[in-house]
């Protein structure tokens, strides 16, 4: 089961979310996924026996969730949380960012950048729904899988041989 756009990051040891990393360096090797960095050689290890996560990161989760729950196929969907007394863009697509709306904008100014953009209202319990399916989904690659944010955590080290090797698993989540 995929669900949108997805990030993946690979770590070793500790399970980092998105917005940090556990201390160890990484460098880029495909489109979206990282691997740590032994810092003497400045190779990438995999090798060891310590932990390997993978953190699937779902940016577009919370407009699938709200599309889902809705029953919609909104052509310029926006998903606006109340902070402060007033209500800001907590999610857009890329049209929207395209068009220079931002996550964390006051809605007025997004609807003045794009007046057509339809906006609907944070469904934290139907992100956790789909979040929870995602994680069911993800069993199949681990027995160890974990819901954090918008993101899945998932230990990996074991099924490295039973998917042939990183570059595979990796493919296939």
């Amino acid at each position: 089961m995929r669900s949108g756009r997805r990030q993946l990051r690979l770590f070793a040891e500790s399970a980092p979310c998105h917005s940090g990393h556990s201390g160890h360096d990484v460098i880029q090797t495909g489109s979206h996924t990282n691997v740590p960095v032994d810092p003497v050689s400045q190779q990438a290890s995999l090798s060891g026996t310590g932990k390997l996560w993978v953190c699937l990161y779902f940016p577009l989760l919370s407009l699938k969730a709200v599309a889902d729950a809705n029953s919609y196929s909104a052509q310029y969907p926006a998903v606006v949380v109340e902070q402060n007394s007033q209500l800001v863009v907590f999610a857009i697509d890329s049209r929207a960012y395209i068009a220079g709306i931002r996550p964390g904008m006051a809605l007025n100014a997004a609807l003045a950048l794009m007046p057509e953009l339809q906006v609907y209202e944070r469904d934290d319990e139907a992100e956790q729904r789909l979040l929870s399916e995602l994680a069911q989904w993800a069993l199949g690659f681990t027995p160890v899988v974990s819901c954090a944010g918008h993101e899945l955590l998932l230990e990996v080290r074991g099924s490295l041989n039973l998917f042939g090797g990183l570059k595979k698993l990796a493919t296939s989540l």
